[in-house]
C-alpha cells in the first residue's frame, strides 16, 4: 500500500501545462541557441543568393565526403558480417559503389550537381507520370474528376 507521500506525488497540482507554454519555456531557456541557428540560417541564405555556384559546389563536395565515409563504413560492416558468417556481398557492393561515387563526385563536383538535377528530374517525371496514370485509371465512382 502506498504511503501518503507517494499518493500525494501521484496527484497533479493544478491544470496540466499546455504544450505551447512548455515550448515557450524551453525556447526562453535556450534563446541563444535559437538566435544562433537563425543567424547562421540567414548567413547561409545570403551566401547562397550571392554565390550559388560556390554553395552548390560545397554541397557536392560535402556529399562526396559523406559517400566516402559511408563506403568505408559499409565495407567494415561487410567484413564484420563475413566474420560472423552472415550475408556480406551486398554490403560490400554498396560500400565499394559508395566509394567509387564519392571519388567521382570529388573529381567532378559540377557533374555531381548536374547528375543530381537529372536524377531529380527523372524521379519527378516518373512519379508524376505514374500518379497521373493511376488517376486516369480511377472510375467516376471513386472521384476521377
Amino acid at each position: 500500500m502506498p504511503t501518503t507521500d507517494q499518493a500525494n506525488n501521484n496527484v497533479r497540482a493544478g491544470p496540466p501545462a499546455s504544450s505551447n507554454a512548455t515550448m515557450c519555456a524551453v525556447l526562453a531557456e535556450t534563446w541563444w541557441a535559437v538566435a544562433l541557428r537563425d543567424v547562421l540560417a540567414i548567413l547561409f541564405g545570403l551566401i547562397a543568393l550571392v554565390v550559388p555556384g560556390a554553395v552548390m559546389l560545397s554541397l557536392a563536395l560535402l556529399f562526396a565526403a559523406y559517400l566516402l565515409v559511408d563506403g568505408v563504413l559499409g565495407i567494415i560492416a561487410a567484413v564484420r558480417a563475413a566474420r560472423a558468417q552472415e550475408r556480406w556481398g551486398l554490403l560490400l557492393a554498396e560500400g565499394v559503389l559508395n566509394i567509387i561515387m564519392g571519388l567521382i563526385a570529388f573529381v567532378f563536383p559540377v557533374s555531381a550537381v548536374l547528375a543530381f538535377v537529372f536524377v531529380t528530374a527523372a524521379w519527378a517525371l516518373l512519379t508524376g507520370g505514374l500518379m497521373l496514370a493511376a488517376a486516369f485509371k480511377l472510375t467516376k465512382d471513386h472521384g476521377r474528376w
